[in-house]
C-alpha cells in the first residue's frame, strides 16, 4: 500500500538518490506505460512558449518517474514486488506504478484534476478475436480524444494487440495523453492530462450459445415446410475479457510547476533515462 508521504506536494530529496540500479531494464515494463505527448503546429511568436512549454513538462514528467521508480525498486528489494519477468508479475510492478503517479498527482500543487470515470466493458470472445474485441473496447473508452489524431489511434490499436489469450491474470495497461492546446482567452500555451489505465481480465469460458435458427423445430417445420438443423456449437477455445477502465482528465499549472522544479537534472537523471522509452511525441494540426 503506498503511504501518504509516496504524494508529497513538495519538491524533496529522494529516500535514496542511489536505490536505483537502472542497468537492467528487464523490470521497466516499457511497454506497459506509455506517455503520448501531441504537440501542435503554432505560429512562430508562439514557438518560443510552446517549447518551454514542452521543457517544463519533460522536467516534471522525468522527476515523476525517478520518484515512482525509487519506490518500485524499494518494494522489489522488500520482496513485497515480484521481480520476474513473468506477465503476471510484470502486470503487478504496472498496477503500482500507476496507483503511486495516481497519488503523486492526486497531491501536487501543480495538477488541478477535473475529473474521474469508472466503467467496466464485459464480453465473451473466440480466442482468436481477444486482442480486436480489447483494441475496440479501449478506442470506444479513448473515444474524442484520439478522434482527430490517427498517430494516437495506431498507438491504441497496438496497445490492444498486445494482450496475451494464453495468461489469464489481469493485464493493465496505462496512456498518459498529454495535450497541448492554445488558450485562446489567455493568448498562451497550456496542457491537459488525461490518463487512461485498462484493467484487462481473460477467464476461459464455454462458448456462447448459438444463435437460433430460422423455420427451425416445430413452428418452423411448419411455416418453412421443413425443419432445418440447430446451429452447430462454435469450436475452439472462449474467453470471458472483462476491461476496467478509469480515465482521469486533469489541468497543468506551469507557474507552479516551475516554481517547485529542483531544475537539477542529476535529481531525476533515471526519469529522464525512461522517459526516452516510455514516450511519443505526436505533431498535430490546431
Amino acid at each position: 500500500m503506498t503511504s501518504q508521504s509516496d504524494s508529497r506536494s513538495e519538491v524533496g530529496p529522494l529516500a535514496s538518490e542511489t536505490s536505483v540500479d537502472n542497468s537492467n531494464s528487464s523490470d521497466l515494463d516499457l511497454p506497459n506505460i506509455l506517455y503520448i505527448q501531441n504537440i501542435p503546429i503554432v505560429s512562430a511568436e508562439k514557438n518560443a512558449e510552446l517549447n518551454a512549454r514542452i521543457k517544463s513538462i519533460n522536467s516534471w514528467l522525468a522527476w515523476e518517474l525517478t520518484r515512482v521508480e525509487e519506490l518500485v525498486q524499494t518494494k522489489i528489494k522488500s520482496s513485497e514486488l515480484p521481480a520476474d519477468g513473468s506477465v503476471d508479475s510484470k502486470s503487478r510492478r504496472t498496477a503500482y506504478r500507476h496507483k503511486v503517479v495516481s497519488n503523486h498527482r492526486g497531491g501536487s500543487l501543480w495538477i488541478t484534476k477535473s475529473s474521474t470515470q469508472n466503467s467496466v466493458s464485459e464480453t465473451v470472445v473466440a480466442e482468436d478475436n481477444i486482442n480486436q474485441t480489447v483494441a475496440r473496447i479501449i478506442l470506444r473508452t479513448l473515444g474524442t480524444d484520439i478522434s482527430d489524431s490517427p498517430q494516437v489511434l495506431t498507438v491504441a490499436k497496438a496497445v490492444g494487440a498486445s494482450f496475451s489469450g494464453l495468461a489469464q491474470t489481469v493485464q493493465p495497461h496505462v496512456l498518459h495523453l498529454i495535450d497541448y492546446y492554445h488558450d485562446t482567452v489567455r493568448d498562451t500555451i497550456a496542457a491537459s492530462i488525461k490518463s487512461f489505465y485498462f484493467k484487462v481480465s481473460l477467464t476461459e469460458t464455454v462458448a456462447p450459445a448459438p444463435p437460433p435458427v430460422k423455420g427451425s423445430g416445430i413452428l418452423g417445420g411448419i411455416v418453412g415446410g421443413h425443419d432445418k438443423a440447430p446451429a452447430a456449437p462454435p469450436k475452439g477455445k472462449f474467453y470471458k475479457v472483462s476491461v476496467e477502465h478509469t480515465t482521469t482528465s486533469s489541468g497543468f499549472d506551469f507557474d507552479l510547476w516551475d516554481k517547485h522544479d529542483p531544475k537539477d537534472e542529476v535529481r531525476y537523471a533515471l526519469g529522464k533515462k525512461l522517459l526516452a522509452y516510455k514516450q511519443l511525441r505526436l505533431l498535430k494540426e490546431l
